[in-house]
């Protein structure tokens, strides 16, 4: 037979996952499966991630659930041994009910986020599982035996995860390109994160406050266009994040948390995960004599929104040193040497120290911007946490590590 004439395969209209619902944990085999599970199946957005929405997660070997009686006070002898019965059928019970719940909320939690379906099958049979498939409600299986229909006219998918902590008011970037090199810059109110931009673009982008209050109260964003003879990336549009400070006069800690969480999130989910961070840049002010509590707030909040997987895209710089150098020349290798150890846990996974200088702060930003186009674009843990586990942002390690320092800054009055 020739090969013109060979049918290819039928596409496959469902997967089953089985799992006895008897066993009290969960073995290294089956997160060796659960892993090899998503490997299969391929990332969502991808033609095979897509296979999510066809993955059935099938629990079997229920035990006969309890029959409901009610509760009497006229207790006989002859009935003490079959309420005994009846009591342990209902822990029996409860106990794979727990099972199923720790499963939902703990084991399969990121197949469900990403399209995949529970299912009970009453019975000890395994191949029941299959049979069960094929009986689910059609809202269930639609996208397995019938082609995919549009929504109707007004319907409106439900609001999940942290599209939730979106704002009307929030500026998100929704003209994102899949190839862009996206630089966040992160740092306290007066680091010097709209000079860094300005300095960059050679002109006033970003509107800057010499005097006591916050300039900078949303995320801006400044895109550059690379010439053709960069040696690194020509031609590629370059996007600048200019964010606001944790110590803003305008707003708190966590409404900044907020909209620095929710713009990350949505830049990355806004073309199917294709748009990664290329790097991070971290300012803080060489000129401040001492590293307060909100330095060390909004350095600790940085590392939970990057995480350490992100941290070799990291860029930790020093500015005002034409401040510094004015008025106190000497103390300029000693507050190095502080802030260094300061971010020391940080530069030993894998950040890059740089100092902003007073001489040529233009070559030392260029300098920057090219040792984060040398490294590889990054999902930050914000991303991770926001996008592909479907947490809302009061869920994430960074809104955690808010709220722990912010009740230790409580006096305890006790």
């Amino acid at each position: 037979m020739s090969s013109s004439n060979k049918t290819a395969p039928p596409p496959i209209a469902a997967f089953v996952y089985l799992q006895d619902i008897s066993q009290k944990r969960i073995n290294n085999r089956q997160n060796i499966d659960f892993s090899r599970l998503h490997q299969f199946l391929g990332e969502p957005g991808s033609g095979s991630g897509d296979s999510y929405k066809k993955l059935y997660l099938a629990t079997y070997q229920w035990p006969p659930k309890p029959p409901f009686t009610e509760p009497s006070t006229d207790v006989k002898p002859s009935a003490t041994s079959s309420r005994g019965a009846s009591a342990s059928r209902s822990l029996i019970y409860q106990q794979a009910e727990d099972n199923e719940n720790e499963l939902m909320t703990k084991c399969w939690k990121d197949l469900l986020h990403r399209g995949a379906k529970m299912l009970r099958v009453e019975d000890s049979v395994p191949a029941r599982a299959v049979q069960e498939v094929l009986n689910a409600p059609t809202s269930h299986k639609a996208d397995l035996l019938e082609e995919e229909r549009p929504a109707p006219e007004g319907h409106h998918e439900p609001i999940t995860g942290y599209k939730q902590d979106i704002k009307p008011e929030d500026q998100l970037f929704t003209d994102a390109h899949p190839d862009d090199l996206v630089i966040g810059i992160l740092g306290l109110t007066g680091a010097g994160k709209s000079t860094f931009i300005n300095t960059l673009c050679g002109d006033e982008k970003m509107k800057i406050n010499h005097g006591l209050k916050s300039c900078t109260k949303e995320i801006s964003v400044v895109t550059l266009t690379l010439p053709p003879t960069h040696p690194l990336c020509p031609n590629r549009r370059l996007v600048l994040v200019d964010t606001p400070g944790f110590n803003d006069t305008h707003e708190g800690e966590y409404e900044i948390l907020r909209r620095i969480s929710v713009w990350l999130a949505s830049v990355y989910e806004e073309k199917n995960m294709q748009v990664k961070i290329a790097g991070l840049v971290y300012l803080h002010n060489i000129s401040q004599n001492r590293m307060g509590k909100m330095s060390r707030l909004s350095h600790d909040l940085f590392g939970k929104i990057c995480g350490s997987a992100a941290l070799e895209t990291v860029v930790m710089a020093s500015t005002h040193w034409d401040v510094l150098l004015h008025c106190n020349p000497r103390a300029g290798p000693l507050r190095e040497g502080e802030l260094k150890e300061f971010w020391a846990e940080s530069l030993s996974r894998g950040a890059v120290y740089k100092r902003i200088g007073a001489t040529d702060p233009r070559r030392d930003i260029e300098g920057i911007i090219d040792l984060i186009l040398e490294k590889h674009a990054v999902v930050t843990r914000v991303q991770e946490e926001l996008v592909e586990q479907g947490k809302r942002v009061a869920e994430t390690e960074a809104a955690q590590t808010l709220r722990e320092t912010l009740e230790s800054w409580v006096p305890n009055t006790q």
